[in-house]
């Protein structure tokens, strides 16, 4: 009984994670909207992530589809758990105009932008012992405590409408920003601060030892058009032209292989929300101990025995209710980046980037590729850290007409080996530019 309550619960929480989502290098910078040469620029874009330290493709895949999960894939990850692993997901999409203005202030070199996104994140961060409990049950625990917590897994759903302004200066140095008044759809958070769960040889009785937290949003209402908090956020980015690599003045032979480019420093989805009223706040402080159910005659079992036990059971775990608002913090990014490319064709950029209040492992990483008769770019991607333990990336892009396309993936390993690959990813963007 109590193994199918922890298993059981255990797989709700992780699939509120997954199954309604799917972090990074995003296409939801604001520095995406510069213009360059162009006088007006509209697009669509999406983007899919999910990765971890921990758990695979192949779990994913079972989770959102209801396909069995086998001993084979559990104990695969069994393998790759440590004390405390990482699970991450994202799911954006949006619309986005931009367009230069002639004067601002009686100055030249302003654009001004705007976009509206549906914008989805999960994360979790969870104990080794918490999914050999909840997937494999307590009898590997037998006369022994397995840690449940700590456990930090959250959902938020929300659309963004974002206004901005970009300056690029005479020099080429860009400063841009943006605010965004946020549209709060759903909000889960579950906060396991304390758990141990002691199993007695034989399985005569256990102890579990619970402190914890769970905030939501009105459940009565998850819809795409609902509207249960609201907030706002910022985002700021400032490019300064660099040339890392420089061939001798005057050297005409080496000037197709000139390299130029930038350092960009940015932050964005610096923010809030505030639910409304009408969200609920689960706590619950304390020990139990359970030792069965007693049974005298097993020819006269009744139904009512069994119902009073589970009854007496949920009593226990039960969670004081409370009615009210409350705020949560959105996950911001810091992203730090230095680009470069040769009149040749090809580029590299070296980057690191920190999402704050995400369960997020600081990142780095390495690009690179070549521009293909002028039109056609093709490059590739590695990772470290993040929701995962790396990533290998490929990207492509085209140039067909007054047509951007852009397509890709960080995290093709997925796709390849689900088996052992705990990131799978999808990026793409169409824009349309105006001169």
């Amino acid at each position: 009984m109590v193994k199918s309550v922890i298993k059981i619960s255990f797989l709700y929480y992780m699939i509120v994670v997954l199954h309604h989502n799917t972090a990074g290098q995003t296409l939801y910078s604001i520095s995406n909207y510069s213009l360059g040469s162009a006088k007006m620029t509209v697009g669509i874009k999406g983007e899919f992530q999910i990765n971890s330290t921990a758990l695979t493709t192949k779990l994913y895949d079972a989770f959102i589809f209801g396909k069995y999960i086998d001993n084979t894939t559990k104990d695969a990850i069994s393998k790759r758990l440590v004390h405390y692993n990482k699970i991450g997901a994202d799911l954006n999409s949006g619309l986005y105009f931009a367009h230069k203005i002639d004067t601002f202030l009686g100055k030249t070199g302003y654009s001004y932008f705007c976009s509206i996104n549906d914008r989805q994140h999960g994360d979790a961060l969870f104990t080794e012992d918490l999914f050999k409990v909840g997937f494999y049950g307590n009898k590997g625990y037998e006369n022994d405590t397995a840690e449940l917590g700590s456990l930090s897994a959250k959902l938020i759903k929300y659309q963004q409408l974002q206004f901005g302004m970009i300056k690029k200066k005479e020099d080429g140095a860009e400063l841009g920003f943006g605010i965004s008044f946020l549209k709060g759809q759903e909000f889960f958070q579950m906060d396991l601060y304390r758990g141990y769960l002691f199993t007695s040889t034989k399985g005569n009785y256990i102890d579990l030892d619970l402190l914890y937290q769970i905030s939501q949003s009105n459940q009565n209402n998850k819809n795409w058009d609902a509207m249960n908090g609201w907030g706002f956020s910022g985002a700021v980015f400032y490019n300064i032209p660099y040339n890392m690599f420089q061939s001798s003045e005057g050297n005409e032979e080496n000037i197709p292989n000139r390299w130029h480019g930038y350092l960009r420093m940015e932050a964005y989805d610096l923010g809030f929300i505030r639910w409304n009223n009408n969200s609920l706040v689960r706590i619950k402080d304390s020990t139990y101990h359970y030792d069965g159910i007693e049974i005298y005659n097993l020819l006269q079992i009744e139904d009512s025995v069994l119902q009073t036990a589970v009854d007496s059971l949920e009593d226990m775990i039960k969670p004081g209710e409370y009615i009210m608002s409350f705020t949560s913090i959105i996950p911001g990014t810091f992203h730090l980046k230095m680009h470069q490319e040769s009149l040749s064709g090809g580029y590299f950029a070296l980057g690191t980037i920190l999402r704050m209040f995400a369960n997020y492992s600081p990142t780095i990483y390495l690009k690179g590729g070549h521009t293909i008769k002028d039109n056609y770019r093709l490059g590739g991607s590695f990772e470290l850290g993040g929701y995962g333990k790396f990533n290998i990336g490929i990207e492509t892009s085209a140039h067909l007409g007054s047509f951007e396309l852009a397509l890709g993936s960080r995290s093709i390993m997925g796709f390849i080996l689900p088996e052992i690959s705990g990131g799978v990813s999808l990026f793409i963007s169409v824009k349309k530019s105006f001169n």
